[in-house]
């Protein structure tokens, strides 16, 4: 064979070579190209207001059951815990002013909530503002984070529940489920110490009222609130009655370890400014539960008139109740003597000059079962809310369709909760 028949016989192989790395090239360009129109593509929306209204849920929440929902979400259990450990390590006795100055923000944030509501009254809320303003890759990723923020917060609301549960038993469930059945784990670790079956329980229990329908849904976590904002209320009034106005501004003795206030001398501020603003960052973790408002626009009779009122009216009872109950707590008994778990309940077991004891036992109770019927009602919320969004999700085909379908009977998406 020749040179020249040698590089003839080549030659096709070499422009199909050529070929197929143009191919290539245009398939990867064509491709680059889809995702990038697919990562800006915006959802649109009905021009006309009966379209934008239409949907499959059933429309029938009123202004009361959207308030309802916005106070079970906030008001939970997140007074219950949040308030010790702000006291001990940011503010002490100024803990309130906190609330207040997180209220004021969350009240901002709400109105911005209410005017998105008004405009895309849809059951995503976040994720459905993100998409069709936004695009559809932030809109996935806002949705992905709002569900796992509702599964973490379903988890961890259910631990609390059986956590306080225990604590009102002086630990003997917990020591009956590690003496008869076993630690799976030991404090500090990644897994808890023994398996929580009763949360898992109230998840279920939950589960089944939230399946029942939005409409008694509301009806349950209204009792539920109810009964939670008169403890709260109770309980402020009775600390009020016996208590200490110079506990505003007290001195920690060196005796106390663990706290390192900036001036040894009685104040208002034992941490300054900065604990300060530290504890309002904190306290804002008390009302961002007014986006499960947003998330019942589409099951709402009046979206654009209801939601941007509950979104207000829930921030402002919030606020005046975390306020009454902090103020209360800072002049019941002093602030570096509070338990950074359970703030309340310490306080009411400790304070020998809080009143009568039999009076301290029953407030101990009452408290405690008006904590654990909040966090009752904020893991309904999260049951109610969380299917919402994954339905949003799947209507728009960024998850199975199956988490769309609506159960007739209920009018609830049955596979999304």
């Amino acid at each position: 064979m020749t040179d020249h028949e040698g590089k003839n016989d080549r030659a096709p192989i070499l422009k199909n070579s050529s070929n197929r790395r143009n191919k290539c090239s245009d398939f990867c360009s064509a491709y680059a190209e889809t995702v990038r129109v697919g990562v800006g593509r915006k959802k649109t929306l009905s021009g006309d207001l009966e379209g934008l209204l239409k949907t499959n849920l059933k429309r029938c929440l009123r202004l009361i059951d959207l308030v309802g929902y916005g106070l079970a979400s906030m008001l939970g259990g997140s007074i219950h815990v949040l308030t010790g450990a702000i006291m001990l390590k940011h503010t002490g006795p100024s803990v309130f002013v906190c609330y207040l100055i997180a209220g004021v923000v969350a009240v901002f944030n709400a109105t911005v909530y209410s005017e998105l509501a008004c405009r895309i009254p849809k059951a995503g809320s976040s994720y459905s503002y993100a998409y069709i303003l936004l695009g559809e890759l932030l809109g996935f990723l806002t949705g992905w984070s709002i569900l796992l923020e509702y599964i973490l917060g379903t988890a961890g609301v259910a631990r609390g529940w059986s956590n306080m549960l225990d604590g009102l038993t002086g630990n003997k469930i917990s020591e009956w489920i590690i003496h008869n059945i076993g630690r799976i784990g030991t404090q500090g670790d990644i897994l808890a110490e023994y398996p929580d079956f009763i949360g898992a329980a109230m998840i279920i229990l939950m589960a089944i009222i939230a399946c029942s329908g939005v409409r008694g849904s509301a009806h349950v976590t209204g009792v539920f609130i109810s009964i939670n904002f008169c403890g709260l209320l109770i309980t402020a009034i009775y600390m009020f009655v016996y208590a200490k106005p110079e506990n505003l501004s007290i001195s920690v003795p060196p005796t106390v370890p663990g706290l390192k206030p900036d001036s040894p001398l009685p104040t208002f501020l034992p941490f300054g400014i900065s604990g300060l603003i530290g504890g309002v960052a904190i306290c804002f973790n008390a009302f961002i539960g007014f986006d499960a408002i947003s998330t019942c626009a589409e099951e709402t009779k009046s979206p654009n008139r209801d939601v941007p009122r509950a979104n207000v009216v829930a921030v402002l009872f919030v606020t005046m109740i975390t306020m009454t109950a902090s103020l209360a707590l800072a002049m019941y008994y002093p602030w570096y003597l509070v338990s950074p778990d359970t703030p309340f309940l310490s306080v009411l077991r400790d304070n020998m000059d809080g009143g009568p004891s039999s009076a301290r036992t029953g407030m101990f109770y009452f408290i405690g079962c008006g904590c654990i019927i909040g966090l009752t009602s904020s893991l309904l919320t999260s049951l109610i809310a969380g299917p919402r969004v994954s339905y949003a999700m799947a209507e728009d085909g960024l998850l199975p369709r199956p988490c769309a379908k609506v159960c007739q009977p209920c009018q609830v998406s049955l596979k999304g909760i």
